[in-house]
């Protein structure tokens, strides 16, 4: 590597430690350039020392009161005159403080001006949090298994923890201690429990598996966090510490001393996301999953209306999909199998009733495709085709074929699909 783009990466880079290995080396190996990097690094060190620690939840609640706050009807001729000249100045304030408060606090921007946080971009260009997290969301709906909805729930707590560090690094760290809540949840009411259900004789393994993976993610947050502003610091470490936390009560084979806290109200669409799957996961009987992911799939309706209105269609189209394997996965297989054991017809009534549920995350889509501008209307009907064949199955489109692994040759006796072995 020469002097240039290396030079490039040094100005690019937060910090050392986000550089690549091979400028690294050469920094390394090269005066010139290792001089450059110390007087970058003086440079950072005096900008955080000058600028004062932003507090994110002052920053909400300026948001919360603006738009509490009544508007002024359209201002006259001289008004506009003297807000131009007003935005003038701003901007050049805006410029000048910009140089010296440095990048972290810097808002990233939406994919949308009426998007919701939810949808902020990823470094990269990486998909949407609520697309990434609809896809853990159906594997368990979709895997009944205690081992497949352990392995569903800790990649959606690694999503979390991901998106976390995203927003803190790109200043929009608002909800980030709600993201910290809801982590702390998958992981001790989530994973843990799903251990617990592990046959004993899986268990020993599994939970190796699990505390070595957390203890790396600790580690890996905590790292982070060092290497963060003290601000940014310390909205990471309760990341570190539940991932901790939970390695510990992993070896120990204990569960958390106190029962989960309530979720924050409004929810947002992620921690109902995470709410309905943490239930999902919970649900033991068919037909009781098969309504935790009628709910489900309500949510991910919804989140798929969120993102075709942000522009994001393909991403819709990918939450469609996710939609589509709760849907024929979680509620369609989960009744099929619930009426092939009911000859009585004794939970007809309530196998009834959670299709009817189920159909609503049809009526989402179609009200709001009915209702969407043409920026939108690419992403829902994509969305739509993706999940047809699970809103299909779910209403019962698919009645008489049974379920697939009744389909493929019953075991004998009744018969259980995939993963549904008695969690104990």
């Amino acid at each position: 590597m020469t002097c240039p783009p290396a030079e490039s990466e040094l100005l690019a880079a937060r910090s050392l430690a986000d550089l690549p290995d091979e400028v690294r080396a050469h920094v390394a190996g090269c005066p010139a350039c290792a001089a450059l990097a110390a007087r970058l690094a003086r440079l950072d060190t005096g900008v955080r020392a000058a600028a004062g620690v932003p507090d994110p939840a002052a920053r909400w609640r300026t948001a919360a009161a603006v738009r509490r706050t009544r508007q002024m009807a359209a201002p006259g001729a001289w008004m506009r005159r003297a807000a131009l000249v007003g935005l003038a100045a701003a901007v050049g304030f805006c410029f000048v403080g910009g140089v010296f408060t440095g990048r972290w606090w810097a808002p990233k921007p939406r994919p949308a001006d009426h998007a919701p946080a939810d949808l902020v971009r990823a470094p990269g260009g990486s998909a949407p949090f609520l697309a990434r997290v609809a896809g853990p969301a159906a594997e368990v709906a979709a895997d009944g298994s205690p081992r497949g909805q352990l392995d569903g729930l800790l990649r959606l707590a690694a999503e979390v923890r991901g998106e976390a560090a995203r927003r803190v690094a790109s200043g929009e760290a608002d909800d980030v201690p709600r993201l910290s809540a809801a982590h702390d949840r998958l992981l001790k009411f989530g994973v843990l429990r799903q251990l617990g259900r592990l046959p004993a004789g899986d268990r020993p393994a599994a939970a190796g598996e699990v505390a070595a993976e957390l203890g790396r993610a600790a580690v890996e947050v905590g790292r982070k966090a060092d290497a963060a502003p003290p601000a940014a610091a310390d909205l990471l470490r309760p990341f570190a510490t539940s991932a901790a936390e939970t390695a510990e009560l992993v070896r120990a084979g204990r569960s958390p001393a106190n029962d989960p806290p309530a979720w924050s109200e409004p929810p947002t669409l992620a921690e109902g996301l995470i709410a309905q799957t943490l239930r999902m996961a919970d649900a033991d009987e068919p037909v009781r999953r098969a309504e935790a992911a009628a709910a489900l799939a309500d949510t991910l309706a919804r989140v798929v209306a969120v993102l075709a209105a942000g522009g994001l269609p393909d991403d819709a189209a990918r939450v469609g999909a996710s939609l589509d394997v709760v849907l024929a996965r979680g509620v369609a297989d989960n009744l099929d199998w619930a009426e092939a054991t009911d000859p009585a017809g004794a939970l007809r009534p309530e196998i009834g009733r959670v299709r009817e549920q189920a159909g609503r995350a049809a009526e989402v889509l179609e009200q709001n495709l009915a209702r969407a501008p043409a920026a939108a209307r690419p992403g829902l009907e994509r969305a739509m085709e993706a999940s047809a064949p699970g809103r299909s199955a779910a209403k019962g489109g698919s009645k008489g074929a049974g379920p697939p692994w009744r389909r493929e040759g019953a075991p004998p006796g009744k018969g259980v699909p995939p993963g549904w072995q008695k969690k104990n």
